[in-house]
């Protein structure tokens, strides 16, 4: 990664500023990380929307096959995005590109970590601990292209707490997401009640605790919510890239080594 093409200011940042940089770069991006994303999604809606259908425990599965699924797609937006912050076009060709030879073993990586954190489910900190260490593998998988115990040092020097937790940025950046979840949900179920008088899930006529009841089993309330969940995952993703961004340059000192670079060639010139 050649630091004098990043494309983005290299400054240490909040949480917020990981967040404003991750809607930013989603806006003017928002075609290719679509694209990307639906890769994953599509498939994963409709398997939602299958044992939903099949099953009483629709909001488990869609939980669960989004539990799994999103950081493939998760691989994916960093395999595309990672390489516009540090110079190169992004193109949904040269994510899939990026990707394509360490797609099988970066796959059973996230797919192990996860395992991981649900194991560790019983003890909130924990899971989260072992989320926030299987989260970067992505970058270091296909920026970094680090291997065997490399890896495993990376990781290490990523998740070791500076001036900011990654875990305290982490549980910030899940509630961020899980409240635009519950936002934009409700304003699409208040949407189609009042605007197109067809109710999704309030709205027609049941009592307090069977309208709860239908939030787990309803085919159509857990596709729309879990459909909410996989639109909004981008800009999460992309903050949590940031964050990943802000720790590399607070632990090898990124900006100081841009300024020496700027002197010497101010010096010589």
């Amino acid at each position: 990664m050649n630091l004098e093409h990043v494309t983005i200011p290299i400054e240490p940042r909040s949480v917020g500023g990981c967040l404003d940089l991750a809607v930013h770069f989603t806006r003017v991006h928002i075609r290719q990380l679509m694209a990307l994303l639906l890769l994953v999604a599509v498939p994963a809606l409709l398997l939602t929307w299958l044992l939903a259908d099949q099953t009483q425990h629709g909001l488990f599965w869609g939980f669960a096959i989004y539990f799994f699924g999103a950081p493939i797609a998760g691989a994916l937006i960093v395999a595309g995005a990672g390489q516009r912050i540090f110079g190169e076009p992004f193109t949904v060709r040269r994510a899939l590109d990026t990707f394509r030879p360490h797609g099988w073993m970066l796959i059973l990586s996230l797919l192990w970590s996860r395992c991981l954190t649900a194991l560790a489910g019983m003890g909130l900190v924990t899971a989260w601990l072992v989320a926030v260490r299987g989260g970067f593998l992505p970058e270091i998988y296909l920026l970094e292209q680090l291997r065997g115990h490399r890896r495993r040092r990376r990781v290490e020097e990523l998740t070791r707490s500076t001036q900011t937790s990654p875990v305290m940025r982490f549980v910030a950046i899940q509630g961020f997401t899980l409240g635009l979840v519950l936002s934009f949900f409700t304003l699409i179920d208040l949407a189609f009640n009042h605007l197109v008088g067809v109710p999704i899930w309030t709205g027609r006529g049941y009592g307090v605790w069977a309208t709860i009841e239908r939030l787990w089993y309803d085919p159509t309330v857990v596709t729309v919510l879990m459909g909410v969940s996989w639109l909004v995952y981008p800009l999460g993703r992309m903050a949590w890239f940031f964050c990943y961004v802000d720790q590399r340059i607070r632990n090898e000192c990124w900006d100081v080594e841009l300024d020496f670079r700027r002197d010497a060639r101010r010096l010589t010139s």
